[in-house]
């Protein structure tokens, strides 16, 4: 496993579960970019979408993988 899906699915088992927006903010990297990732993992299925967080005021919702 690439190193940086690695570490996706650490920072998984240490929080539970993360927003796409998380996972770029811990890790460094563009979101786009850790969505692609995440797409590999639910592929492999080591991730799955486990619900979704609502904002305050407008904008769409964040999807929470785990």
């Amino acid at each position: 496993m690439q190193s940086v899906r690695r570490r996706i699915t650490e920072i998984m088992k240490e929080n539970g579960s993360a927003t796409i927006a998380e996972l770029a903010h811990e890790l460094g990297m563009a979101q786009v970019s850790v969505r692609h990732h995440i797409d590999i993992l639910i592929d492999e299925n080591l991730v799955q979408m486990v619900g979704v967080r609502r904002r305050d005021g407008v904008g769409r919702p964040s999807l929470v993988y785990g």
